[in-house]
């Protein structure tokens, strides 16, 4: 139990030494986590459950190439990003561009203030999933995870103000979406 309180990046370095608890609790504590983050990227259990699967499977077999430059969790994310991406093009889903997405409203606050407490919930979940795979992947993990900016960028390969701007535009794509439906 004392495990628990232990930093995800503590037991990754345990779980290299071949620790089999510290890589236990790595899989307890994370596994939820990246499979809500796997299943709003899909869309389909199954396919979330199976990708889910895999990327602990990787995990356990490549935790030894984990060098700590970024936190445990982004380096696990990043996983799961490349993973659930992998299942979407096997379906054909094309990424959108973020440079062909259209510019739809100015000011946005936080996704709190896009929808206010009688909206259905089933309309909110839709209109993310309508997102772009580029756009939906930087807010889920903003909002979601509550993973800052940085750390987005180093999972996705990009610079902070990039997940700064595909935030933004998610955003702005959900209240514009959220708009027409109440329309």
């Amino acid at each position: 139990m004392a495990e628990l309180r232990v930093p995800d990046d503590a037991l990754a370095r345990k779980a290299q030494t071949g620790d089999p608890e510290a890589l236990r609790t790595l899989i307890r504590r994370l596994y939820p986590g990246v499979y809500a983050f796997v299943f709003r990227m899909l869309h389909h259990e199954e396919d979330a459950r199976d990708v889910t699967q895999d990327v602990f499977l990787r995990m356990t077999a490549h935790i030894h190439e984990y060098r700590g430059e970024y936190k445990f969790t982004t380096w696990l994310f990043r996983i799961a990003i490349n993973r659930a991406r992998d299942i979407l093009r096997s379906r054909g889903r094309k990424f959108a561009d973020i440079d062909q997405v259209p510019e739809t409203a100015a000011d946005l606050a936080g996704p709190e203030g896009l929808i206010s407490k009688d909206e259905d919930r089933h309309r909110v979940l839709d209109a993310i999933r309508g997102l772009p795979e580029s756009v939906r992947e930087c807010l889920l993990l903003a909002y979601q995870l509550g993973l800052p900016h940085a750390e987005i960028a180093s999972m996705m390969g990009i610079t902070p103000n990039a997940v700064k701007l595909r935030v933004h535009k998610a955003l702005q794509l959900l209240r514009a979406e959220l708009k027409r439906s109440l329309s």
